[in-house]
């Protein structure tokens, strides 16, 4: 398993998703990498938020999120992303 400081890690998400045809303009998805937890129990958090069209557009947004985060240690993904309602 491997580490990650957080640029490299959001600019790898960023990759990702500009790869993800189904994420309509992924500079609008706001990402923002935390570390909780106590010393020994630390955990990455990426907190993802934006508005977005549709809840398919979210599934593709998370799934490309964890596909840039696999195989790194103790990461995990906080989606808030909205859909507006109009």
């Amino acid at each position: 398993m491997a580490k990650i400081d957080e640029q490299e890690l959001i600019q790898r998400i960023r990759t990702q998703l500009e790869q993800e045809p189904a994420v309509e303009d992924p500079m609008q998805i706001d990402l923002v990498v935390e570390r909780r937890g106590a010393l020994l129990n630390r955990r990455t958090v990426v907190n993802v938020s934006g508005r977005i069209k549709d809840e398919t557009e979210g599934r593709k947004i998370e799934d490309a999120i964890r596909t840039s985060v696999a195989g790194l240690d103790n990461v995990d993904v906080e989606n808030n992303l909205v859909v507006p309602l109009i």
